[in-house]
């Protein structure tokens, strides 16, 4: 690593290498397949303080992953990894900064600590660890958690709205801004029952609720994976065989640092059958494990494709707002809509999220399982996966009421 400063600048090099020529090359090494806009940025930042310091770079380089690298029974390093050539990209970047730079260099002088800057430098203040702990709780009706409202929440707050009920309706810019306003002034949930029952109607026995915990890694795990592939480690599945049936709940967890694929795709085939609708909670992902699963093992594809075509997303009727609740707040994601319509969340769950559930994957990948923490881990990892399948059998339950309750009206 090579440090460039500049008066209250500094920016690094991953590597300074001899250029021929003559002369000297900055490089910078990114874990991502491609070269993001972010990159290019931090490298005129680089550029800028070289050249501020009074040294030159020839070339400015960036290493990264190969989007194409597929690994084979072995790791092949020099094939994994890709230099790309921005200099020019990068120059051209630099002079659209150059002018804020010089700017930011000059308030620098006066407030060292950078605390007026945070508005400017942290696009995600409610969630940056740092920012965050400055700003006030949020009241559930506040016009910031307004669905998508993106810069008008800016022109809303500056015209002296604080809550969605306050706002005049046509200040809304779309539909579902208008069904969120309307259920907070009317205090009732909103059904559309023609939609939200043409999406339970299309729903067959036996129902299969289904989810995945998937591992990416940039370097490839196993042959025939590539960088920052989702691997299925985990699946879930609650099975409703009838109406007012029993729920059979079956699931496999691969032994980290094993490639269990093909016990995982026979497993699910199995616990999926061959009929009956798959309920999954965002189709994209489960479709793209599935799809890549097939691939994986050609043995189960033909049951793993025709399982990819009984995939229904449950999603679809909260992203269309058929249902909406208050206390969603503005949200359609799972843990969003689970304590709205049944007041159950997560709560009670070791693991909450899909990136600890990862984290904790990969603590068992680096531990010995044998031992009683790693068991526990184990558990909380199941419960977890088994919690969001649980979750999605008792949310299709409360919109099932809430359309016989609204064709009862």
């Amino acid at each position: 690593d090579v440090v460039f400063s500049f008066n209250r600048f500094e920016a690094q090099a991953d590597f300074w290498l001899p250029w021929k020529p003559a002369g000297m090359a900055a490089a910078l090494v990114r874990d991502a397949t491609t070269i993001k806009e972010r990159y290019l940025d931090a490298a005129a930042f680089l550029h800028h303080c070289i050249t501020r310091s009074g040294a030159e770079a020839a070339r400015y380089l960036i290493y990264h992953l190969n989007q194409d690298y597929v690994r084979g029974p072995d790791l092949d390093g020099e094939a994994l990894i890709v230099q790309s050539d921005v200099t020019r990209r990068v120059r051209l970047a630099y002079h659209a900064h150059e002018r804020r730079l010089d700017e930011l260099e000059a308030l620098l002088a006066d407030d060292p600590w950078l605390d007026i800057y945070r508005d400017r430098l942290c696009d995600r203040p409610a969630t940056c660890p740092v920012c965050s702990q400055d700003l006030p709780p949020v009241e559930p009706h506040h016009v910031s958690t307004l669905h998508r409202g993106g810069p008008l929440v800016d022109r809303l707050l500056a015209d002296g709205f604080t809550t969605i009920d306050e706002v005049p309706p046509e200040r809304l810019v779309h539909r579902k801004q208008e069904i969120q306003r309307s259920v907070i002034v009317s205090g009732r949930p909103h059904v559309d029952g023609r939609v939200l029952g043409g999406f339970l109607g299309s729903l067959t026995y036996p129902r299969h609720f289904l989810d995945f915990e998937a591992w990416s890694t940039a370097v490839p795990s196993f042959p025939g994976t590539q960088p920052w592939e989702h691997v299925p480690y985990l699946y879930s599945v609650h099975v409703e065989e009838e109406p007012g049936g029993p729920l059979e709940h079956r699931s496999f967890l691969m032994r980290p640092g094993l490639d269990e694929r093909e016990e995982l795709a026979r497993r699910l085939v199995a616990d999926l059958g061959d009929h009956g609708s798959i309920i999954v909670y965002s189709a994209a992902f489960e479709l793209g494990i599935l799809t890549r699963l097939a691939a994986a093992v050609p043995e189960h594809a033909d049951a793993l494709n025709a399982a990819a075509e009984r995939v229904v997303d449950l999603l679809e009727p909260f992203s269309a707002f058929a249902y909406y609740h208050e206390a969603q707040r503005g949200k359609v994601r799972l843990k969003s809509v689970l304590p709205a319509l049944t007041s159950e969340d997560y709560s009670d769950q070791e693991i909450r999220d899909g990136y600890t559930a990862n984290l904790a994957y990969r603590y068992l990948s680096e531990s010995d399982r044998g031992n009683d923490e790693a068991g526990r881990v184990s558990a909380a990892l199941e419960s977890y996966c088994e919690m969001d399948t649980l979750a999605m059998f008792r949310i299709v339950a409360e919109l099932e009421r809430a359309a016989r309750a609204e064709a009862a009206e």
